[in-house]
């Protein structure tokens, strides 16, 4: 049975491989081999649940491998030799999404050197293919973290929340959906009444456009020559076509998501190339300089341990990393070292080189070097699901044919994204008629992509809608070995929080039951308000989006560490240490000290006994633990991961 399993695989790869042979410009011998880029046996493991799809993925594993455009190895990172003794302008640490900008645009001066070190290897070429955008999650792209136990969400997988971040060359970006979009004008206007001169939304518009090369719209807001290409996609799925006409007939315009003051649905543009592969900020700003810039040096592989401090502590001279072969090497900057390492990387990096709270280090046997709130302003989302019940499945999407017309034309199922192809901005209850968009919409799950795919219930498909909400809770680090996980103790807002954005729920879920989109139901379990509050809970999880950028008392790294700053991101960077939108309208002086945080403290720890009656009072008692049991019920019934 087995051997038939090959031969028939075998067989549909020698098909397609006869149609593309055409399109396939080279071979496998004009492409240079033993490159970590084509490593792509990942990917045969995400559907060994269904046989059918398990097929389908060997065979895209041996199609991805015999594409020379596709694996693209002339622009590759390759290993280059380590020295012991080596000293450059500029390190940057981290090679996700911001470091590779900064590292193309330094060295646009060809007087200075810079070396770029990313702990994870090369992008995998299966990646670039859009529809397989989630295929690195939990692999050894990524670097797998997860939450503390949370009270008030990720009740359904156990109180644990995984935390996806990339461990590889382009970053999380490499494990998201390559959405492209901004955020509304009065956010960035608010960072400049905060103090943050040069974010004002004009300030920060040229950088947009210098980085952007928009194929669908040329107005005053885009740009056409950026290194970034971004544009729709060409192949538009049935549902999303659904879903826009259902918002239109609620009075929803469609609108550009990049637009200074976004209000209404769209078909959102991603960071795609015209040959229909994704693009990430190694592609567009490394990858064309490689072999041009001998300034220039990549080295993956290489995970930064310890920032080198000088004796009098108020300077970074260096760094201590360890290479591929498990060696440690140093290497030390005449002019700067840039943290370029995440949001979770560059403070577990911080505390790890004794720049920190003093109360954290101490215990651990880190030397305090400086004694900052280091990690102690983590900004992040927290999304909720609403799911919806389909009269279609997603795995069709996925078969030879698909991948036989992508291979040859680059076009079909597997040239989209998707269900991501649509988001929304939208007002909640608590914005006035007048403010901004607070509420961001994604249509998820209804993708050709079985390694996240959501749960199938009779054979028919669930896609979801994740309103997105604010949080903030420390990153510490657990042990003094560089080798051991953070702790991300992330807080998804309070109960009462949740009440509060309730009214914008139901109404999302009580627009999808109206016209086109009649039959795209929600399950009548969660119609209510009450309902809504238990099914939030459970379905809380995390999501990648933009944090807030807060002015220069907040990074105080900046003051007694000069040479070793941490870099701003720019507009279109998803996973940047500093970006996110602020949705607060006040000035900073007209709003009341919360009664909920006493001074020196940024989160207030409850007592045992407030906790377990917070606890009994918002998701405790018969209805909640039944309907919790329900919910792992049809989570293991489903025999799928349920993200």
């Amino acid at each position: 049975m087995k051997v038939y399993f090959y031969f028939h695989v075998l067989c549909q790869v020698v098909n397609v491989l006869a149609s593309t042979n055409s399109n396939n410009k080279g071979s496998l011998e004009s492409c240079v081999q033993n490159v970590e880029h084509m490593e792509t046996s990942f990917i045969k493991d995400l559907c060994k649940s269904n046989p059918d799809l398990e097929e389908f993925m060997i065979a895209a594993d041996i199609l991805i491998r015999s594409d020379c455009a596709l694996i693209d190895s002339c622009r590759r990172v390759v290993e280059q030799p380590h020295d012991d003794h080596d000293e450059v302008d500029f390190i940057v640490v981290g090679g996700g999404v911001a470091g590779p900008v900064v590292a193309g645009r330094l060295t646009e001066n060809p007087n200075w050197t810079v070396t770029l070190l990313e702990s994870g290897p090369e992008q995998p070429a299966a990646t670039d293919i859009p529809a397989l955008l989630s295929s690195a999650i939990a692999t050894k792209y990524d670097w797998q973290y997860s939450t503390t136990p949370q009270k008030n969400a990720c009740l359904a997988y156990g109180g644990v929340c995984g935390w996806p971040r990339g461990k590889v060359l382009g970053g999380t970006a490499v494990l998201s959906g390559s959405m492209y979009s901004r955020g509304h004008r009065d956010v960035y206007d608010g960072w400049l009444r905060d103090g943050n001169v040069g974010w004002g939304y004009d300030d920060v518009l040229p950088f947009f456009k210098m980085s952007e090369n928009n194929k669908d719209y040329h107005t005053e807001h885009h740009g056409n020559r950026g290194p970034i290409s971004v544009q729709k996609p060409t192949e538009i799925l049935p549902i999303t076509r659904t879903l826009m006409e259902a918002a239109q007939e609620l009075g929803y315009e469609e609108i550009d998501m990049s637009d200074p003051e976004p209000m209404g649905f769209s078909i959102a543009q991603l960071m795609m190339s015209s040959a229909k592969t994704r693009v990430t900020t190694p592609t567009a700003y490394l990858r064309p300089h490689l072999r041009t810039r001998s300034n220039l040096r990549v080295r993956t592989n290489s995970h930064v341990t310890r920032l080198l401090v000088a004796a009098d502590r108020r300077s970074v001279y260096g760094v201590e990393y360890v290479d591929g072969s498990n060696r440690t090497r140093r290497l030390t900057a005449r002019k700067e070292v840039i943290l370029c390492a995440g949001v979770i990387g560059s403070a577990h990096l911080l505390m790890l080189s004794g720049i920190g709270p003093a109360e954290d280090l101490r215990p651990l046997g880190v030397p305090v070097v400086q004694d900052l709130r280091v990690g102690h302003n983590l900004q992040h989302h927290v999304a909720s699901k609403l799911t919806f019940q389909l009269n279609v499945t997603n795995d069709r999407l996925l078969s030879f044919d698909t991948i036989g017309q992508y291979m040859k034309h680059r076009s079909g199922p597997l040239s989209t994204t998707g269900g991501l192809q649509t988001s929304a901005f939208l007002r909640s209850n608590r914005a006035g008629p007048a403010e901004p968009a607070d509420v961001q919409l994604f249509f998820d799950g209804y993708s050709p992509n079985c390694a996240y795919a959501l749960p199938v219930f009779g054979g028919q498909c669930f896609a979801a809608t994740a309103p997105v909400v604010m949080n903030v809770r420390p990153v510490n680090i657990r042990r003094a070995e560089p080798g051991a996980p953070p702790v991300g103790e992330r807080r998804p807002v309070r109960p009462a929080a949740h009440r509060s954005q309730l009214p914008g729920r139901r109404g999302g879920r009580g627009r999808a039951g109206v016209g086109t989109a009649a039959g795209q139901r929600p399950g009548d379990a969660h119609q209510g308000a009450a309902e809504a509050g238990r099914h939030r809970r459970p379905e809380a999880r995390r999501s990648v989006q933009p944090a807030r950028v807060r002015n220069r008392p907040l990074l105080e790294v900046s003051d007694p560490v000069p040479h070793s700053r941490r870099e701003p991101s720019r507009g279109h960077v998803q996973d940047g240490p500093g970006l996110r939108p602020d949705r607060r309208r006040r000035p900073r002086a007209a709003r009341a000290p919360s009664p909920r945080r006493p001074r020196g403290r940024l989160v207030r720890v409850p007592d045992p006994a407030q906790l377990q009656s917070h606890r009994a009072r918002h998701h405790g008692g018969r209805e909640g633990r039944a309907f919790y049991q329900e919910h792992v019920a049809l989570t293991r019934d489903s025999k799928r991961r349920y993200f």
